[in-house]
């Protein structure tokens, strides 16, 4: 049976320090869009998770306390693909190191390395767990430019970024539109760009989507809606 997601993530906080890790990916939108009262529609089951490694000592001794909970590395067929996930029968953590730092090697393999990472582990916000364990996650500027930093590089399923970039920018409506910096307004631009796909639009609710188009405005005055959401 697969965990509950942040179950998980209360059972990574007792064997490796939040404070030596942050939160990305699907869970980190679903964390945002819980503090900002924001419906996100897309599941995800997956922990993904980036190591600081000055914090943290190693990335091999955050992958021993990844495996005393019972999960195993998952190499990929690819011999020359990058190492980062671990499977404990249908649960699935992704440990992956930030961006800007010397290349990591386990197991023979390239630690897969989130770029924007390393500027947002710099400027992280707590998230209280239903177990009452605090971790961390980036704010919401470090969120959106992961997921813009996200969508320029290749994936198995690039939508899905545009996808959770969508929420977050609900959330942003909701919150207030933070200040990006310049390294994040390049990323956010990015990500605004995969907003034309109507895909990109498609598990969002139509408050979300008024809620999304207002953020994207607020950013870019100059932004025109795809001709998709003149209903909206």
């Amino acid at each position: 049976m697969t965990s509950d997601p942040f179950d998980l993530l209360d059972e990574v906080a007792n064997v490796l320090p939040p404070v030596h890790w942050m939160l990305v990916g699907g869970l980190m939108v679903h964390a945002h869009a819980i503090l900002a009262g924001v419906e996100n529609n897309r599941p995800t089951l997956d922990a993904d998770i980036v190591v600081e490694v000055m914090a943290a000592g190693s990335y091999q001794e955050a992958a021993r306390a990844i495996q005393e909970l019972g999960f195993e590395p998952h190499d990929p067929v690819n011999p020359n693909a990058p190492s980062y996930r671990f499977d404990r029968e249908t649960d699935r953590i992704d440990l992956m190191l930030q961006d800007r730092r010397r290349a990591v090697r386990f197991r023979r393999r390239t630690v897969l390395q989130v770029p924007a990472s390393d500027s947002a582990l710099k400027n992280t916000r707590g998230f209280v767990l239903p177990s009452g364990s605090a971790i961390r996650i980036p704010t919401l500027a470090g969120a959106l430019a992961l997921k813009g930093a996200a969508c320029a590089t290749s994936s198995p399923n690039p939508i899905r970024h545009a996808q959770d970039g969508l929420i977050l920018l609900a959330c942003a409506d909701a919150l207030g539109v933070p200040t990006f910096s310049k390294s994040q307004t390049r990323h956010v631009n990015r990500l605004l760009q995969d907003l034309n796909s109507i895909e990109a639009w498609s598990l969002a609710g139509p408050v979300e989507v008024r809620r999304a188009m207002r953020a994207v405005k607020a950013i870019r005055a100059d932004w025109e809606a795809p001709a998709f959401l003149s209903g909206a």
